[in-house]
């Protein structure tokens, strides 16, 4: 129990971390999604935050299940449609 919990923490840092990095460095490059009529945002916004969330995700089931905390079959239903 106390193994998922630290995991669950750790994760959550790290994802936070990556997020903030990949925000700073789509800002620095200018990589924007800029709003047209069809968007659901009013103001550019920075792109890729998503990846540092799939990547940490990604790496929390994989370790989960070499660690033996999540089945195979659950771990391979999780990272394929990250893939």
């Amino acid at each position: 129990m106390i193994i998922e919990v630290v995991l669950f923490a750790a994760a959550t840092l790290v994802c936070a971390v990556l997020t903030w990095l990949m925000r700073r460095h789509t800002l620095l490059r200018g990589m924007l999604d800029v709003p047209n009529a069809r968007s659901s945002h009013s103001q550019p916004t920075p792109r890729g935050g998503g990846v540092a969330i799939a990547a940490v995700i990604l790496t929390t089931v994989v370790l989960s299940a070499l660690l033996g905390h999540l089945p195979t079959r659950s771990a391979a239903a999780l990272v394929i449609p990250l893939m």
